[in-house]
């Protein structure tokens, strides 16, 4: 048994080196090793390539209107390379086509290669050259220069100009505003600024409080204006309207946007009482129309108090009905008249 084992022992220590050369030999015929595989190519820019020295050549470029580093970063991705140099000792390097130092890249190629280098450099950097921009000096007359400058802001923000981020500065000591933006903006800002910068506009708005009554009242008050009269019946069907009260108030109102409020305290025919408060909005001087950015009215009498509140665009001479309360409507009216432009 010893001699049997012994036996087998030796066996396999003769043959372990034939198993192992024909297993391998087996996997390399059955199945491909990753060393036999195919890698594929390298780009340009990755490989080492062998140049004579006496070719390259050296040129600079000092970008204007972007950084050194990221263009030279940008165009070494695209066109750059890296390479070693044949010198008498041998090879040195690797080197870089394209490089930033400070504020100027560098190029150190070929002499073709350099040129197309050079030429792209030359269109990225010229491609971010911002447009041109100027500055334009406002002295505003008739409307404070702060309301100018938010106005400026708001419509400016509404646009593109051509890449260009158009600025508004204010020197308060000398009521000056300063816009750089591009020359197209700058002449459009300055026809804005005329519709704006004009004296303020004298405008009368006028109120009526008429009452829509099934029966033709017994008093000597004077009757709504005929042609108010006309319009109320086409809203409401009814035989007469009375006239409780009447009042005015008087308005300075410019280009554009107005914030002061107004009001108007009137005294009516039925012992009644109508406060009026409304806040003037924009001004369009060339129609005379004005928005009203909220009117509250409120009648009081001595038996109830009724309320109203609404916002309206008014052209001139033109009568408008705000609203109706109560059981037998009492109709709010108003009519703007422009005395002065």
């Amino acid at each position: 048994m010893r001699k049997l084992i012994s036996t087998l022992i030796g066996m396999c220590l003769i043959l372990a080196p034939a198993l192992a050369a024909g297993g391998a030999g087996h996997r390399q015929a059955g199945m491909p090793q990753e060393t036999a595989q195919e890698k594929p190519e390298k780009p340009e820019s990755s490989r080492s390539i062998n140049v004579v020295e006496g070719e390259l050549q050296v040129l600079t470029y000092r970008p204007r209107w972007t950084h050194a580093p990221a263009l030279a970063d940008g165009i070494m991705r695209t066109l750059g390379r890296r390479f070693m140099v044949k010198a008498r000792d041998g090879l040195s390097g690797p080197h870089m086509s394209i490089f930033a130092i400070g504020d100027v890249v560098g190029i150190y190629d070929t002499a073709d290669r350099a040129k197309r280098i050079l030429s792209a450099l030359k269109q990225v950097d010229e491609a971010a050259m911002p447009p041109r921009t100027k500055a334009l000096k406002i002295q505003p007359r008739h409307v404070s220069v702060r309301d100018l400058e938010r106005f400026l802001k708001v419509w400016l923000n509404r646009r593109r100009d051509q890449g260009v981020r158009p600025r508004v500065e204010t020197i308060s000591a000398v009521g000056t505003l300063v816009v750089k933006a591009s020359p197209e903006t700058l002449r459009e800002i300055q026809g804005v600024v005329r519709d704006l910068d004009r004296p303020p506009v004298q405008m009368m708005l006028t109120f009526w409080i008429v009452r829509a009554s099934s029966t033709r009242p017994e008093t000597t008050r004077p009757a709504p204006p005929e042609d108010l009269v006309v319009d109320l019946a086409r809203l409401v069907s009814a035989s007469a309207f009375e006239l409780l009260g009447t009042g005015m108030i008087r308005l300075e109102v410019t280009a554009g946007e107005n914030a002061e409020w107004a009001r108007l305290n009137m005294s009516l025919a039925n012992q009644g009482i109508t406060e009026i408060k409304l806040e003037p909005g924009r001004f369009d001087p060339a129609s005379g129309k004005l928005t009203l950015h909220s009117i509250q009215c409120q009648v009081s009498t001595g038996k109830s108090n009724q309320s109203l509140q609404t916002a309206v665009t008014i052209s001139p001479d033109r009568y408008v009905a705000l609203g109706a309360m109560g059981e037998k409507p009492i109709f709010i009216v108003i009519k703007s008249k422009v005395l002065s432009r």
